[in-house]
């Protein structure tokens, strides 16, 4: 969460403390065209896409490894102004 975090903004928008993550608020827009990797992990994916409900410009690397665990997930989240996989990926 933190590397994604920090490629969002040039400002430190995010830092651990411990076991802790503690998150500043996010910009407007993020510093440029941003790749956020989830390492397969839908729990970042998850999280980066709510973000993306905010900043345009984030674009997740691995955005399928959602439907292992809520296939309908973009679909939901479009409904709602969010991030839009790509057509080559499951929506």
């Amino acid at each position: 969460m933190w590397t994604g975090a920090r490629h969002i903004s040039s400002r430190r928008p995010a830092r651990e403390e411990g076991d802790d993550l503690i998150v500043s608020p996010l910009p407007d827009t993020p510093a440029g065209p941003v790749g956020i990797r989830t390492y397969h992990d839908h729990r970042i994916a998850m999280a980066f896409a709510l973000a993306g409900l905010r900043l345009r410009g984030l674009t997740l690397l691995d955005p399928g490894c959602i439907a292992k665990t809520y296939p309908g997930y973009w679909r939901i989240l479009q409904g709602r102004g969010g991030l839009q996989p790509s057509p080559a990926l499951p929506a």
